[in-house]
């Protein structure tokens, strides 16, 4: 221990007992720590990678540091802080704040044929973005990390809702002992202990390469050799062989040619919509892009548009076609960024939720032998080979044997789901009926229907790979409840004890799984569903619960239903989205009574009974 210091001017003035002197600071030219990023092939220049190269003073490499290249320093005085300004309008006073120099700077190595960029400071700003190779950091450090000490992981999820996680250990572990599911996330970044102590001790990657190690002039160039060749001979590979499974793409030719297909697509489609012609009805047509929410929603009582359409429109489900028609001028990115898609509510016409319409976009092509997926709002490029894969296992899943009724756009899920179990007798509806039990978080819904032969039915529609995804794990995790938890199948039997042949259905013991069905209802307007036509992310995840359920003996299958309009008979009765608005209606007039009885002074409600809100006027009917 040093002792207590007496303030801060003898923190500023000491050196600690053990600091060096600053006249051997200056001798040592060795440095700890280096961020290393990879140019892309097409930075033809060292200036073309920087964002604002005049801003910066270029000194070359000296030839006897034996590197090649140049360093760009820039020179900023840093601004005072935000706090400041606060503190001063409560003390009354000024508060000094010098404001020293920012030093930032990036060193452009060139090693045979690639070029390298290691920041300074905050010298990664100095760079372009679209100058730099995506993934480099990510699968150099994946290829030279011990797999068995792992610090850290980022991963992102590719069902349902995208989430972004990071695991950190207090010390070095697996992947698996981390949590990290290959099956069902993309891993984004690394960090861990280098086994070859002659590299260095410690890396993390991601975009770029973070090493951990004694570094000068002499030894940085061989340095930046290694961790290339283990990102070009894919030494990741030896561990982490799922990385190529699916790569981002970052800005670049590629994305720009990318973008540029979609807007002539959709351009395409604009014109023909816009002369009155179905683009749909064309021979040969390609699935076009679609417009979905890119996140998990509550459709109950709800409608879409977008902002180029009137305030007045709203749509059941996303409508791109309503969007292009409307659309002022041709697509282009800063359009399709400009304008959202709203998430409207029926009741009040309220926005609860609202997203670029370029993130809203999901998109499929080939594009000269590779495979993109465009999936909120980033691009993605799917390995082929892992991708027949994928949709050799949706492709094998059976079609059920599930009589069931088409479905009628004017209907909302829950209308549907309650014809479903009227269709044949002997069902039972669970739709909406959630069961509770101790021990557990929240709250779960068993499925929508019941039927006689024990197939356990989840409906949605392909309305998202968002919702996709919310079938798929809703349906997976009811089965897993069901099979291992009494409490939940006591609480399914309460739920359906009004029919005791159902409730016959569920045992009080651990059920014989190999006797139920998983039946994944998806409501499709394609006139050829298959599941192999589903959104990549969709599919994959599809796989992944296809292994779950299999794993835990129940039979999964597919059933598709057809949407038709018209298909809801004339007798079925009243529609959900009917009867939310006359619950909101009453809703509205018994607020209008009560504010009747505020402002008349009636009996039981008196300025003390309600508050110190004063009366409010009644409204006008």
């Amino acid at each position: 221990m040093y002792g207590t210091l007496a303030s801060v001017d003898t923190v500023s003035r000491s050196r600690l007992p053990e600091e060096p002197a600053a006249e051997a600071r200056s001798e040592d030219t060795h440095i700890d720590q280096v961020r290393v990023y990879l140019l892309r092939p097409e930075m033809r220049s060292f200036e073309a990678a920087l964002l604002h190269p005049r801003a910066a003073r270029p000194i070359p490499t000296d030839a006897a540091s034996g590197l090649e290249g140049v360093l760009y320093v820039s020179r900023r005085r840093s601004r005072p802080p935000r706090w400041v300004a606060f503190a001063e309008s409560i003390t009354g006073q000024a508060i000094e704040h010098p404001r020293p120099v920012r030093l930032s700077a990036v060193l452009f190595v060139q090693r045979g044929n690639r070029r390298f960029a290691i920041t300074f400071g905050y010298g990664r700003h100095m760079l372009r973005r679209e100058a730099i190779e995506p993934d480099y950091g990510l699968k150099a450090a994946a290829g030279l990390v011990d797999p068995g000490e792992i610090a850290s992981l980022d991963a992102r999820s590719v069902e349902a809702t995208t989430i972004q996680v990071r695991r950190q250990t207090s010390r070095g572990t697996d992947p698996a002992a981390i949590g990290f599911d290959v099956r069902r996330e993309m891993l984004r970044a690394i960090a861990g202990r280098v086994p070859d102590e002659s590299i260095g001790t410690r890396i993390v990657g991601a975009d770029a390469v973070g090493l951990t190690a004694r570094l000068d002039a002499a030894t940085i160039g061989a340095r930046l050799d290694t961790l290339y060749r283990a990102f070009e001979d894919r030494a990741y590979l030896a561990n982490f062989d799922h990385l190529d499974r699916w790569q981002t793409v970052g800005p670049g030719d590629t994305r720009d040619r990318l973008d540029n297909e979609l807007l002539r697509v959709l351009g395409r489609r604009r014109e023909l919509l816009r002369a009155g012609e179905d683009p749909s009805a064309l021979p040969g047509t390609a699935r076009p892009p679609v417009l979905e929410a890119p996140e998990v929603i509550d459709w109950h009582a709800s409608g879409f548009r977008t902002t180029a359409e009137a305030a007045t429109t709203l749509h059941p489900f996303p409508d791109l076609d309503a969007f292009l028609r409307v659309a002022s001028r041709e697509p282009s990115t800063s359009l399709l960024r400009r304008h959202r898609l709203e998430l409207v509510s029926d009741e009040a016409d309220e926005v609860l939720e609202a997203w670029p319409v370029y993130a809203a976009l999901h998109w499929e092509m080939e594009l000269q032998g590779e495979y993109y997926v465009l999936a909120e709002g980033s691009w993605w490029r799917i390995d082929a080979e892992y991708r027949r894969r994928i949709d050799g296992i949706v492709g094998s899943i059976p079609a059920a044997s599930l009589e069931r009724p088409a479905f009628d756009p004017i209907e909302h899920e829950v209308d549907y789901n309650k014809r479903m179990a009227d269709f044949r007798p002997g069902r039972a509806l669970l739709d909406r009926h959630l069961a509770r039990f101790q021990y557990e978080n929240g709250t779960v819904e068993p499925c929508d229907v019941i039927t006689p032969e024990r197939q356990l039915v989840h409906v949605k529609r392909e309305a998202s790979s968002a919702t996709l995804g919310h079938l798929f794990a809703q349906a997976a995790v009811s089965a897993r409840l069901f099979l291992m938890l009494p409490e939940f199948r006591a609480q399914v039997r309460r739920l359906v004890q009004a029919q005791p042949e159902v409730a016959a259905l569920i045992p009080v013991g651990r059920p014989t799984t190999a006797e139920y069905e998983v039946v994944l209802a998806i409501i499709s307007a394609d006139s050829n569903p298959d599941a192999r036509r589903l959104p990549f992310f969709s599919r994959n995840y599809l796989a992944y619960i296809q292994a779950d359920v299999a794993a835990m003996g129940y039979a999964l299958s597919l059933a598709w239903v057809e949407e038709r309009a018209g298909a809801r008979p004339a007798d079925a009765g009243p529609l959900f989205r009917e009867l939310t608005q006359e619950r909101a209606s009453v809703r509205v007039r018994s607020t209008r009574r009560r504010s009747r009885r505020r402002s008349t002074g009636r009996p039981g409600l008196n300025a003390a009974s309600v508050g110190t809100t004063p009366p409010t006027p009644p409204t006008s009917e």
